[in-house]
């Protein structure tokens, strides 16, 4: 049922860690629980919390807090059309008790295989 947007999107989370600091990025995808899960997992130095929580929809947007870049809002925006959902967890260099090689992120876009 997927068309060019996905793409679009697979896209977007394979290319947005390497712009943004990361030296390795890791692609999956897999069938779970009536949904497709792709998952790309990177080493980057990670994302902000606000801005996180304004991607996935845990916050508002606002004039004040919104995402900086455009490529989430195109892996989001592909989620909300396909009627699934994103995921991101991130470890960024300042957490507590994260070290250099704990830094990362993690964005799950899951959406319906049938």
């Amino acid at each position: 049922m997927a068309d060019e947007r996905l793409a679009t999107a697979v896209e977007e989370l394979a290319t947005n860690a390497p712009e943004h600091g990361a030296s390795r990025v890791e692609l999956s995808a897999r069938e779970i629980d009536g949904d497709v899960e792709i998952t790309v997992v990177d080493d980057g130095p990670g994302i902000h919390e606000s801005e996180i929580r304004v991607i996935t929809g845990r916050d508002p947007e606002t004039q004040l807090e919104h995402g900086s870049g455009l490529g989430l809002w195109i892996v989001r925006a592909t989620a909300d059309a396909f009627d699934g959902w994103l995921s991101i967890e991130t470890t960024r260099a300042d957490d507590e008790g994260a070290s250099d090689g704990d830094t990362g992120t993690t964005v799950t876009m899951g959406i319906p295989a049938a």
